[in-house]
């Protein structure tokens, strides 16, 4: 991942990024994908750019997106046809069956849009 004048950082994994938001204070969280897409494992990460330290925070199958809302962290793990949560480090099953591929949160109203594949 490019980190400014030209500076790359490796992800912690053999991944591939796919999708970045903003986490909280200084972190920027990253969804990437394996190998192959659908089956093989991705990883979600929390990067530290005050530190430059990574966290991994969960690793599904075909990770779309990430986003942070509140201080939930969730997932479009369309590999795993679920949708995760991460609260305090424990990662939930949020959204069962759903082929997610994308995520929009309005906390306003407390709602997270569920984007799915209604084909699969």
């Amino acid at each position: 991942m490019p980190a400014g004048d030209d500076h790359r950082i490796g992800l912690p994994l053999p991944l591939f990024p796919f999708w970045l938001a903003p986490g909280a204070g200084d972190t920027l969280l990253i969804a990437a994908e394996g190998g192959t897409e659908d089956t093989d494992p991705g990883g979600v990460f929390s990067f530290d750019t005050a530190n430059g330290v990574f966290k991994t925070l969960a690793t599904p199958k075909d990770p779309d997106q990430v986003l942070q809302s509140g201080s939930t962290i969730f997932v479009a793990a369309h590999g795993d046809r679920d949708v995760l949560a991460i609260r305090n480090g424990n990662v939930a099953a949020w959204a069962r069956g759903a082929a997610a591929v994308g995520l929009v949160a309005d906390p306003h109203l407390a709602v997270l849009v569920v984007v799915v594949n209604a084909h699969e």
